[in-house]
This record gives C-alpha cells, structure tokens and sequence, in this order.
C-alpha cells in the first residue's frame, strides 16, 4: 500500500507537471511575435495622423481616371479586380486580437527606413493645410497604426523638381530617381491578429464596421490597401495617369514641383522605358491635358458616334440625319482634343478631315444608301487610327509621398 501511496503521488505529480507545461506553451503561443504586412499599392500620399501622433493616415485623392480606393485580405496588391471598394470618406482601420475585443495596437518605434524609397517632401506643409485636405471631400484617408517598418516593393522611375524640367542635351539626364509606388508597413504582433475598418463614407450613406482577415500567399499575413487607374487609355508617352496622379498630390499639399515620367513600352503599361523622358509633357495639369484625357478615356464612345455613321451610312433608318451630324460633331470635338503632342498633329489633322469631309457627305445625302466601298474603306482607316492612338497603359507610377517626414 505504502508502494501505491508513492506511485499515486508520483502520477499526480507527473500530471500536474504535465498540465503545468501545456498551460505554459499555450502562453507562449499566446506571445509569439509574428509580422503582419499591409500592402498600400498606387498613389497614396503619408501624413501623420493630426488627432493622434501613434498613427499615420494614407490619404489619395478621388481622380477621374482612377478607381475608388479597395481593401481586401492578402497582399496579392495587382489583383484587384473584384475586390471590396469603400467610398470617398476618412476611415479608421485597427488591428485586433483575434477574438476582436482588444483593438489597442502596441506603439513601438518606428525604424528609420532604410529600404524604402517614397518622395520626401523637403517643405513643410502647413498643419491646417493637412486638415482642409484630409477634411474636405473628394478623397479617401485611412488612419492606421505607425507600422514598425516601412519596405519598399515595387518602384517607378521618375523626375521631380522644385523648377520647371528641361532637356539637359547635350549632357545625359542625371535628375532621375526611383521612387517608391507599392508600400509594405511592416507591424510585429502576437497571435493572431485581424484588421478591423469603421468610419462612415462623406455622402452619409454607408457606415463601415469591417474585419478584414490577414492571409498568407507564401508570405507574411497580410491584406491590401489599392488605387488602381482606369482601363481607359493612357497616354504612353507621357504617362498620363502618373502626371494627373502627381497633379493632385501637388495641388492639395499646396506643392511647388514639378515631374517628368519615361514613355512606357507596352500598351499596358507595365514597362518604362527608363531615362526616355518627352521634354515636351505637361509637367503641371493644364486645361489643355485635362481635355486630352478625358478625349483618351472617351475614345470608345467616339467609336460608338463613327458606329451611328456607319449604321447611317448603310441605309439604317433608326438613324436621323441631324443625329448623326452630332455624332460626327462629337467625334471632331473628341478628335481636336488630341492635337497636342507635335508628332501626332499631321496624323491627327487627317483624321479630322476625313470626319469633316463625312459631315459635308452626309449634309449632301438625299437618302440613298451610300456606304460605298471608298467610304468603308475611310470609316476603317478612322477606326484603326484611333483605335491604336489610344491604346495606353492602365498602371500608375507615381512616387508615393512622406508628407512632413512622417516616414523616418
């Protein structure tokens, strides 16, 4: 008996030790520190939170030529299409526990960073021009912890002055800097986190209360935070969207600068041609390039009027004479727009006689079908001139900004 006292003292005390270790590495786990990543891909500009200084707001405006802003879970940034959009507002995300009750994100220093490359704003904006910004409409703000970390992922080259760019031949051009244009904030956490949205869009109509889940694709956990342009025709050679983008930056920080981006190789535009820059882009957003895009992302419209011409042309009579003298208006306007660059202005005049000399046909029409083999053939060349002017790119390139040194 006294041997089985001892060997059920023995047992418990194993047990006890037992439990004791599963209770310990179940803390452990609880404290492992593991990262977490949030990707901001596109033309997002940083600036420290006015209300708190614990967080930075990445803030972008809401461009004509871009989509709204979208966050969704992982850090496959690119594919966007799809994906959760949020309208014009400010928001707040947080990261949470993962029985979402503690939303209180553990302030650490952010490290200086050293492997990141986003344009920093040498002049100090002003602290209530921050605020006029983040609180006025026609944009999208997200206030988010200060991140341990900042990495760059993906760069653009580019040129950016405080004075007007200038062809420096016969010297090479030595101006060029890569900047960064996909972000990774870097957070250390412990277990397993989730990301929590809230804040209510500027129209009043939805009000968000959103966990977003970190996934992993091979890498960290982590979710993304994406402007991506329009599939509307960018102009390549001067790299339409990217200028527009930085225009916006430019004007509501109230910046004195200018910029310059390479053409672009492919119609989709993922490739610059590095250090090929046009020293006769728009370097500042005039009227002039404000009609230029809208007439490039309006292109399929234009080549819906020259549809109505066509369709007239061959004898439809859903068609009337003055509508489609209005379609050739609305083209020739569309087209006229597009006569900026010197290189494309004899090809382009072109284009706008062959429209003006429908318009007289049409005015001299009296009913018959005229959709000779001579007009096809001029509604065709029409159609493939266009088509191939306004294929562009539908990526954006501009450097992402540390606003009053909010990135270290």
């Amino acid at each position: 008996m006294k041997h089985s006292c001892l060997s059920s003292r023995t047992l418990g005390k194993v047990a006890f030790s037992i439990l004791s270790l599963a209770v310990l590495s179940v803390a452990l786990t609880a404290q492992t520190t593991t990262e977490v990543q949030i990707m901001v891909a596109g033309p997002w500009d940083y600036v420290e939170d006015p209300t708190d200084s614990g967080r930075v707001v990445v803030v972008v405006p809401a461009a004509l030529y871009h989509n709204s802003a979208q966050i969704f879970s992982g850090g496959d940034a690119p594919h966007y299409l799809g994906k959760t959009s949020v309208e014009q507002g400010i928001y707040r995300l947080d990261i949470c526990d993962q029985a979402h009750t503690n939303c209180d994100f553990p302030q650490k220093p952010t490290k200086p960073c050293t492997k990141c490359d986003p344009y920093r704003l040498k002049a100090q904006v002003q602290a209530s021009d921050v605020k006029a910004f983040l609180n006025n409409t026609g944009r999208y703000a997200i206030s988010m912890p200060k991140p341990h970390d900042y990495t760059s992922y993906d760069l653009s080259q580019a040129i950016i002055s405080t004075q007007p760019i200038t062809d420096p031949y016969p010297q090479p051009e030595t101006r060029a800097s890569d900047y960064t244009t996909w972000m990774v904030l870097r957070y250390q956490v412990t277990g397993n986190p989730v990301a929590r949205l809230t804040g209510t869009a500027d129209d009043g109509t939805i009000t968000y209360m959103n966990f977003i889940t970190f996934v992993s694709a091979g890498g960290p956990p982590a979710i993304s935070i994406v402007q991506a342009p329009l599939d509307k025709g960018n102009d390549p050679w001067c790299d339409s969207y990217s200028a527009e983008s930085f225009h916006h930056s430019r004007m509501n920080w109230k910046l004195n600068l200018y910029a310059l981006f390479p053409q672009l190789t492919d119609v989709n535009g993922t490739v610059q041609d590095r250090d090929n820059f046009d020293y006769t882009c728009s370097q500042t957003l005039t009227d002039q390039d404000t009609a230029y895009l809208k007439a490039r992302s309006d292109y399929r419209e234009t080549l819906n009027e020259l549809d109505r011409v066509s369709n007239f042309l061959a004898g439809s009579k859903k068609i009337s004479k003055k509508d489609v003298l209005a379609s050739l208006d609305n083209a020739g306007k569309s087209v006229g727009a597009l006569f900026r660059r010197p290189s494309d202005r004899d090809e382009l005049r072109k284009l706008k006689n062959d429209l003006n000399y429908f318009h007289e046909f049409i005015e001299d029409k009296k009913g018959e079908s005229t959709l000779s083999a001579e007009n096809q053939s001029k509604l065709a060349k029409i159609f493939m001139q266009l088509s191939m002017m306004m294929a562009g790119a539908t990526d954006c390139r501009k450097a992402q900004m540390s606003i009053n040194g909010v990135i270290p």
